[in-house]
Parts: C-alpha cells; sequence; structure tokens
C-alpha cells in the first residue's frame, strides 16, 4: 500500500468495517485504514514498529502499549472500529478476507 490516496480509493466502494494495513513514510509508522459505518474512509496513526515483530501503540494523551503485533491490535479494536474484512496484498494480489 503506497499512500492515504491509494488506501481511500481501494476501499471507497468497500462495505462498512472492511480494512487494511500499510507503511505511513509521513508518520513514519503502520496506518490502519478503514471504511466507517457513515461511510467514509478514516485512519488509525500512530502504530510503530518495536522488538522483534511487537508493535508500540500511542493511544490519545501521549501513552505508548506494546502489542504483540497488529492482528493484536485489530483484534483490540475491532469491536470499537467494527472492522469485520480484511483487504490482503500478497506479491500485489488482492484478497478479501472476513473476519
Amino acid at each position: 500500500m503506497k499512500n492515504r490516496e491509494t488506501a481511500e480509493e481501494r476501499l471507497q466502494n468497500m462495505e462498512a468495517g472492511t480494512f487494511l494495513s500499510r507503511w505511513s513514510a509521513n508518520s513514519r509508522s503502520y496506518v490502519v485504514s478503514y471504511k466507517t459505518q457513515e461511510g467514509r474512509v478514516a485512519h488509525v496513526a500512530g502504530i510503530f514498529p518495536a522488538e522483534g515483530e511487537s508493535i508500540d501503540v500511542e493511544l490519545t494523551g501521549g501513552n505508548i502499549i506494546r502489542m504483540s503485533g497488529i492482528l493484536e491490535f485489530i483484534n483490540r479494536r475491532r469491536t470499537e472500529l467494527c472492522l469485520n474484512k480484511a483487504i490482503v496484498t500478497v506479491f500485489d494480489v488482492e484478497y478479501n478476507t472476513k473476519l
């Protein structure tokens, strides 16, 4: 995933709850982009690589919590953000996967 605009284009015609994760050179963090229940595309940044496969997630207020990886982040925020369908790209082939 190259940038915010590409993420928004890929999610534009998807159902609410569809999401993808990408690297943002601007914020120098991972970003989860997702289609909201209201039909817009939202982005959650502040997900930084840590030791091994772990990530550090910056919360509102500046607190940082460590998680085992992006899947833990998605599972923890799944209900709050209504995430239910992932777009996964492997070697430039796109897959849509229900959670």
